[in-house]
This record gives C-alpha cells, structure tokens and sequence, in this order.
C-alpha cells in the first residue's frame, strides 16, 4: 500500500543497528589492544605493554592528554592486556595503607565484571586469581579468585590516589609493587 513503510527494510535497518552495537566493543578492543600492545608512543601517558604485563602511568595526567576518556587528574593509571585463554593471572598488590586504590576488570565486551581495591576487597597485601570463562582447576594457598571472565580476553584498569606532587613518588612506588 502506498504511505506505508516496508517493514522488511525496517527489519533490516533494525537488525544492522543491533548487529553494529552487539560488534562494536570487540572491534573497539580490539584496536585498542593492538595499539596499547605493539604501538609506542608516549609511554609516560600512553599505555604501551606485552600482553599480561602491566604498564603504569609515569606522570598525572593534565588537560594536554587528548588521548581518550576523562581521566582523574589526581590517579596514576596501571593497565593490563590479560590472556585467559590457557590460565589465570594473579593480581598481587601490597599493603595500601589509607591510600585510595582500584583495579577494574572488564571483559573484551567492555562490560565491567569485577573490581579489587580499597572499597571492595580492603587495603591488605591480597593475591586474586583472574580467571578465565569455563576456567576450573587449583589455585595457589591464600590466592582469591574473582568472579569469572566472561570472555577470554580481560582489560585491567588501575588507579592510585596521589595527594599532590610530593606523594608522587610514594604513589608510584606502590604501583611497581
């Protein structure tokens, strides 16, 4: 009939939108892994690593950085690329005293599945195993396990607290521990 839509095409145009949402964050991840693992560029704010290593920021970031997000002005930044295809990785972190702390775990989907840090697991030395999905086997005495992956690829974000520049040092001390 004249006047009204085709609903196939609005079926289609529906579908490749959802198709485009549903791919978008592997694609994503997927550069940026690529990037953050083989590109270096400015690696005192650029994250620039081996897969399973962490990098750490080597300064604060300030308003010059136009590298994506809206980072904290007052954190140093750690990142980390995990391979859970064959393992699990141990995140070990010291004793964080008052400090604010977090490691956020998001899965290659960009879905946030767990968080270790002051607010979640408490400021004590810890070791917690990152697993991957489907994961089963033995961990070491004393290591905690988090909630599992949901894919086998994992995006680590770190940050610590700095209260000003002459805690800078103190900061980045604990970061390489």
């Amino acid at each position: 009939e004249a006047g009204r839509p085709d609903w196939r095409a609005e079926y289609a145009s529906t579908g490749g939108l959802q198709a485009f949402i549903y791919v978008f964050p592997y694609i994503s991840y997927g550069q940026l892994r690529h990037a953050w693992v083989t590109n270096k560029r400015d690696p005192e704010v650029v994250p620039y690593a081996a897969i399973n290593h962490f990098w750490h920021a080597g300064r604060l970031l300030d308003a010059s950085y136009r590298d994506g997000g809206s980072p904290s002005t007052d954190s140093l930044y750690s990142f980390a690329w995990l391979d859970l295809r064959e393992e699990p990785v141990i995140l070990s972190h010291p004793d964080m005293g008052e400090r604010y702390f977090t490691f956020q775990l998001a899965g290659f989907t960009s879905d946030n599945f767990g968080y270790i840090g002051q607010r979640t697991t408490g400021i004590a030395a810890d070791d917690f195993a990152i697993v991957g999905p489907g994961w089963d086997g033995d961990l070491p005495p004393g290591v905690r396990q988090v909630e599992p992956a949901p894919t086998p690829w994992v995006l680590l974000l770190g940050r610590t607290a700095v209260n000003g520049t002459a805690d800078l040092s103190k900061a980045r001390e604990l970061q390489k521990q």
